[in-house]
């Protein structure tokens, strides 16, 4: 069972460091992971050192995600890993696995 928790442990804690790219609105893109998340911030660990981000100056690009399903979703794209993506949609927040994605395209 500890073996089990661990591992679990893990596999959140690397899904939760992958690295992203932030686009901000005065045109400065930074890559990292996010450390910390506050309601107003994040703190992103870059190979330069830890930045914090006020969320207000982050660029909302709108995605369109077509599915192998039929289903086509529109939202705004709050993380991604190598397995699947957060949309924050007018339905809610999805996580789409990549693998059901036939296309996917900013459309904003």
């Amino acid at each position: 069972m500890k073996f089990y928790f661990s591992l679990l442990m893990f596999i959140s804690i690397s899904l939760f460091a992958q690295d992203q790219t932030f686009n901000l609105k005065d045109g400065t893109v930074i890559v990292g992971s996010i450390q910390e998340e506050t309601e107003t911030t994040f703190i992103i660990q870059t190979k330069y050192g830890s930045v914090t981000l006020n969320k207000g100056e982050l660029v909302r690009i709108e995605y369109e995600v077509k599915l192998k399903s039929g289903e086509t979703f529109s939202g705004i794209k709050l993380s991604e890993t190598d397995i699947s993506i957060k949309l924050d949609t007018k339905l809610g927040i999805l996580d789409i696995q990549k693998l059901d994605i036939l296309d996917m395209k900013e459309s904003g």
